[in-house]
């Protein structure tokens, strides 16, 4: 069922009217960015599961880079912190910058592949076509 009190606003107007909520909610103007990112969680928390192939993992990384090392500033100087759980904060930035770079290697090596494939492609192109069909088997062959 519905809240009668919390849609009476709704009431006058049209289907075509779309409330505007800005006004209700709190300026972002003066957040930090690790308390933006922190919003940021929260609002997709409460959005539908997005699938992996919409996802921007370059981006993801990043922000659980940014946000590892939002923990690290905030434990590295607080003497209550154990070092262990410091030592714990350390790990997680060196493992996200261990993820990025990783990542930034694999474009990488997939770029130069396609660049040395257009390469191949303009070779064959002025070789003798039985000589080129037998690369392009061999080749074929090597990728199954």
């Amino acid at each position: 069922m519905f809240d009668p009190n919390k849609t009476s606003r709704f009431s006058g107007s049209s289907e075509d009217e779309v409330p505007d909520f800005r006004a209700q909610l709190p300026s972002i103007e003066d957040l930090s960015e690790g308390q933006l990112i922190l919003l940021m969680d929260l609002v997709q928390s409460r959005l539908p599961p997005a699938q992996l192939s919409g996802m921007n993992l370059e981006e993801e990384l990043v922000r659980q880079l940014q946000r590892a090392k939002e923990l690290q500033a905030l434990t590295l100087d607080d003497v209550e912190v154990p070092a262990n759980q410091k030592a714990v904060v350390m790990n997680s930035v060196a493992s996200a910058i261990g993820a990025l770079v990783e990542m930034q290697e694999a474009l990488y090596n997939a770029e130069r592949f396609k660049a040395i494939e257009a390469i191949m492609i303009e070779a064959l192109k002025v070789l003798p076509e039985d000589v080129a069909t037998k690369f392009l088997d061999e080749y074929e062959n090597l990728a199954r």
